[in-house]
């Protein structure tokens, strides 16, 4: 009776392995007529460097985008100007601080700081810089204060030329103040560097 008993066992093993094995390869047989076929892949074959140099990977700096520095002076376009900015000069932005130590120059980042020039010089109160957007306030001298929200275009590379005109490097809303009271205001147009 044992023996029968073992062999019913065997038989039942063998007999559900080969149904298995059956099933399995009978779904993959029907799948493969539903499913698409993996894309064959071919070698390329890349010959080495009889130097033993590789061609280099670009560096993280050289795949990040140029970041916008606004420091510098800006002009006011005096063309336009309405007459509460007559007296307006420019304005000048510092976003580094320069330093020189050993022959060794450096220019470390700061917060943006810098001062509107009319008949005085207004400090500015608060800045902001967000990429290519800025708003500033000045502190208030004898009750005038100035405010300014704008941005600096992106514009395309350009040849000098004597009689070209050429697009401002700043462009925005200009606000005079007078003891709290709107005294002035103009879309400004600014040029960097004294053009």
């Amino acid at each position: 009776m044992k023996t029968i008993l073992r062999f019913f066992y065997a038989s039942s093993f063998v007999l559900t392995l080969v149904v298995g094995v059956a099933a399995v390869a009978g779904t993959r047989f029907a799948l493969s007529f539903f499913l698409p076929s993996k894309p064959k892949t071919t070698e390329k074959i890349v010959p080495a460097s009889l130097n033993g140099e590789f061609p280099s990977e670009p560096s993280l700096v050289d795949t990040q985008p140029e970041i916008f520095d606004a420091a510098g002076m800006y002009d006011l376009a005096m063309a336009k100007v309405p007459k509460a900015f007559k007296d307006f000069q420019m304005l000048e932005i510092e976003t580094h601080k320069y330093s020189e130590e050993n022959g060794e120059y450096t220019a470390e980042p700061i917060n943006p700081i810098g001062y509107l020039q009319a008949d005085k010089e207004f400090k500015f109160r608060s800045i902001t810089l967000s990429d290519r957007e800025i708003t500033f306030e000045t502190r208030e001298i004898n009750g005038v204060s100035y405010k300014f929200v704008g941005h600096f275009p992106k514009n395309p590379e350009f040849e000098y030329c004597e009689s070209c005109e050429y697009p401002p490097d700043l462009k925005g809303k200009l606000t005079k103040f007078q003891n709290g009271k709107v005294v002035g205001e103009t879309n400004a147009e600014f040029y960097a560097g004294g053009c």
